[in-house]
């Protein structure tokens, strides 16, 4: 699949939701200079991304309805950085996405690709996706935008709860990951000192890529509480630095695939 210009950048976590994955997604999404279209996979109807960026989603055709069903997806700017448009899950949700989820591996692929050229001819550069903590309801359609993701970053905490989730995820999904053609940061947010040892254990996961730490800041859960996007604002200052540290890695990782050929068929 030939994709010039476009890179796709998924950040996923495990089953254990609250971790700040979507805050992580909303506010990478902010920091791109070019066009970015942040799709959101929440089959759980959960829409932070939106909020975050103030798009009003509400009764919009999404991602999912055009992957499950053929339907057109809408594309909602973003009320917060004009680069940034936001394609929302859609109307199907629950168990009747999960059911539609099932069917022929191939024809997804191929919606897949029609959506990531649509976006490229409508001038967006970066494509980064949102999935949901509960990705086993969308079986084959996460797997297929798994494998074909440039790049990828799982969110965790540094709590033993969370980090377990993140093991049971590599061994639901290694298997998809494409090794030597994709890259994989690991992204421990609320991070703390006093639990450091805990993360030791995840950097056997990361792949051309690094380890993260973003430490834990009051700010934020103030400013996600009232759905503002923590980045634009300077209160959540140790949020803030560390995040626009993993943005320039991220943003400099991109430069690996812009305008060559993907290879994984």
């Amino acid at each position: 699949m030939f994709r010039p210009r476009l890179v796709t950048i998924l950040v996923a976590s495990g089953a254990k939701g609250g971790v700040g994955k979507s805050t992580i997604a909303a506010s990478l999404a902010a920091l791109f200079d070019v066009k970015v279209a942040v799709l959101d996979l929440g089959i759980d109807g959960n829409t932070t991304v939106a909020a975050y960026h103030k798009a009003c989603v509400d009764d919009t055709r999404g991602i999912l309805d055009y992957l499950l069903l053929g339907l057109d997806f809408e594309i909602v700017e973003s009320k917060v950085s004009r680069n940034v448009g936001i394609v929302p899950a859609g109307r199907v949700s629950g168990i009747r996405a999960s059911i539609l989820s099932i069917p022929n591996k191939s024809l997804v692929k191929t919606r897949y690709e029609k959506a990531l050229l649509r976006l490229r001819r409508e001038g967006y550069e970066i494509v980064l996706i949102d999935t949901p903590s509960n990705v086993e309801l969308l079986s084959t359609t996460y797997v297929t935008i798994l494998y074909y993701s440039d790049i990828i970053c799982l969110v965790t905490e540094p709590t033993l709860s969370a980090i377990e989730t993140l093991h049971k995820w590599w061994s639901n999904f290694s298997k998809v990951l494409s090794k030597g053609s994709q890259i994989l940061n690991i992204v421990v947010n609320k991070y703390i000192e006093k639990l450091h040892n805990n993360v030791n254990s995840l950097r056997k996961y990361v792949q051309d890529g690094i380890l993260s730490k973003i430490p834990f800041d009051a700010a934020v859960l103030v400013l996600s509480t009232n759905a503002e996007l923590p980045i634009m604002y300077t209160e959540p200052a140790k949020f803030n630095k560390a995040l626009t540290s993993l943005f320039k890695i991220i943003e400099e990782q991109t430069m690996k695939y812009i305008g060559v050929q993907q290879l994984r068929l």
